[in-house]
């Protein structure tokens, strides 16, 4: 199978493995974050060491699954060839590998492990955060994001094990899902700091009205002890329980309409404690936070809600949906589908409404410093399971030297991605600059190319006086005002 143009592309970024930036580490980190580090812990809004931070822009991509991956390709190389892109599935490379010269391999897993998919990407807008008057924090944050996530998709489902399975031989398929969500969100920040006997205690709240444009979710709500590939693509399930449901606001042809389909509500919140120690303005600090807790609720004419259940076996004939070939085609999908399965094209409908949990975790993080420019750093992230619908976020834990200057910052994380992925990332700051990915050597060196990740901010921190707000002078300053940078 031989594949040339930018379709080819997308689908070999789509199914790339491994890039652990999901959390973009060096924009949450470290004594300028700022607005970006309360997307990781709200607390630290209370604890920010000056007193106004500006952000003009920043965002991230970041795409991860365990599916497939390009053999022997880095993200340099691939550019070099821009225009010039061949991919050619593995199988049929190493049947005759001088037929395809300097074409991209393209590799399915073939591996016993449970596959998964998380993606995600975020544009923040104008945002500011305010350190004021007797410890509190105000601030604001207005964010476009997009997540796609499933995190325990059967195995059995694999491209090349599926592929390979005898006809008639039944398997096991457990419960799972995935699910799509667009959104833009604005959110509204409160901070708190007190004085403790050994430090300073913070709290902060980050509550966000969220506005959806996009939603998809499935969901296989039963295990099946036998599903079967019959002869001639047709497939068999000794009975069915599967809900769906999707936006139907954007499946025509280009180009992309913004249209608002639902809305709701969802928080983070956190707490953080520092340490006194050698230097200011503090040499210890360990902190929690709940991230994304909420949901949002589509509705309308734009919105279709399926549920097919069946007590009986099913028989699905997939030859009969080859004719298949863009979102266009999806409605006339699920009434094939239901009509197959349930004896009627609209047996499967429920109606015009449902509900997408957000990507909720919970994250454990911790910093030490050993000099006033040089700390490590440790976080956890772990996905917070729900009880319908919902956007599975992936899990991560993370260490990360870094060395910190009021011009320049630079730092390496060590990310392990679900308990499988190692992945060493960098970061830098000059200025008001960030440049990061936690996946640096995918960029230069040729391998197995687990894809792209990538994340930026420009903003600015700065204090308006040379005073310290919270009662007295800034530790951390010295007892002069830091100004604005300039160029």
């Amino acid at each position: 199978m031989r594949m040339k143009s930018w379709l080819a592309v997308a689908i070999g970024l789509l199914l790339c493995e491994g890039m652990n930036a999901q959390e973009q580490w060096g924009l949450r980190l470290g004594t300028y974050a700022g607005v970006n580090g309360l997307a990781l812990n709200p607390a630290s809004g209370a604890g920010f060491d000056y007193q106004v931070d500006v952000n003009l822009l920043s965002g991230h991509f970041f795409l991860e699954t365990n599916y497939a991956w390009l053999r022997k390709s880095s993200l340099f190389g691939l550019g070099l060839k821009i225009g010039n892109l061949d991919f050619v599935e593995a199988r049929d490379y190493d049947l005759e590998p001088q037929a395809f010269p300097g074409d991209v391999v393209f590799e399915f897993a073939d591996d016993a492990r449970k596959r998964y998919l998380y993606s995600s990407a975020t544009i923040t807008g104008p945002s500011a955060l305010f350190r004021l008057k007797g410890g509190h924090s105000l601030g604001w944050i207005v964010q476009g994001r997009f997540a796609m996530g499933g995190q325990r998709l059967p195995n059995n489902l694999s491209y090349i094990r599926y592929d390979r399975r005898p006809d008639l031989e039944p398997f096991p398929m457990h419960r799972w899902e995935m699910g799509m969500v667009a959104w833009s969100e604005i959110g509204l920040h409160y901070g708190r700091q007190w004085q403790t006997g050994y430090g300073k205690f913070h709290l902060g709240l980050t509550a966000k009205y969220l506005m959806g444009y996009e939603g998809f979710y499935f969901q296989n709500n039963t295990d099946l002890d036998a599903y079967t590939k019959i002869t001639g693509d047709t497939i068999a399930a000794e009975k069915m329980d599967l809900s769906y449901s999707y936006t139907r606001s954007n499946l025509g042809a280009p180009p992309f309409q913004l249209v608002r389909n639902g809305s709701g509500f969802s928080a983070d919140l956190g707490a953080e404690w520092t340490f006194d120690g050698a230097f200011d303005p503090h040499q210890y600090k360990v902190g929690v936070s709940l991230l994304d807790i909420g949901a949002i609720r589509f509705s309308g004419e734009q919105v279709v809600k399926h549920h097919a259940v069946s007590s009986k076996p099913v028989v699905l004939p997939n030859g009969d949906f080859d004719f298949i070939d863009s979102p266009e085609d999806l409605d006339q999908m699920v009434r094939l589908f239901s009509q197959h399965t349930l004896g009627d094209s609209a047996a499967s409908f429920v109606g015009n409404e449902y509900t997408l949990w957000m990507p909720s975790a919970i994250s454990i993080q911790g910093e030490f410093g050993f000099f006033p420019f040089l700390w490590i750093h440790g976080a956890l992230v772990q996905q917070i399971p729900h009880p319908g619908a919902a956007i599975e976020r992936g899990n991560a834990i993370m260490l990360a030297p870094r060395f910190e200057k009021r011009w320049l910052a630079a730092g390496l994380p060590i990310t392990l991605y679900n308990m499988e992925q190692l992945r060493v990332g960098a970061f830098v700051r000059v200025g008001p600059l960030v440049l990061g990915t936690d996946h640096f050597p995918g960029f230069l060196i040729p391998g197995r190319l687990s894809g792209v990740d990538f994340y930026f901010a420009l903003h600015w921190p700065f204090n308006l006086t040379d005073a310290d707000i919270s009662g007295g002078r800034s530790p951390n300053l010295k007892g002069r005002g830091v100004k604005c940078y300039h160029f």
